[in-house]
């Protein structure tokens, strides 16, 4: 499965801040600086299982809290129409 921004979906750098904008309906959602990352490295061109490796190896995290939360984040952005799924 791979992770993108449809084309209504903006991201933005903001007083050290990581935001994405919904062109669509005018909605925002701040990041921190963990999700901010999360948010690099599954939008990039890997597909999610490779992002997830890829954060294993940045944060010091299990396995099983990393894909839960990531699965979480991926779930709340798809909610707000700020990600899109495509499976490989």
């Amino acid at each position: 499965m791979k992770i993108r921004a449809p084309d209504h979906v903006m991201t933005a750098e903001l007083d050290g801040e990581t935001v994405l904008l919904s062109l669509a309906d005018d909605s925002y959602y701040r990041m921190d600086e963990v999700s901010a990352r999360m948010w690099r490295v599954m939008t990039s061109a890997p597909p999610l299982a490779e992002a997830t490796e890829a954060l294993l190896a940045e944060f010091d995290v299990e396995r099983e809290t990393l894909e839960r939360d990531l699965r979480e984040f991926v779930d709340q952005l798809v909610a707000d129409r700020l990600v899109e799924i495509a499976e490989e």
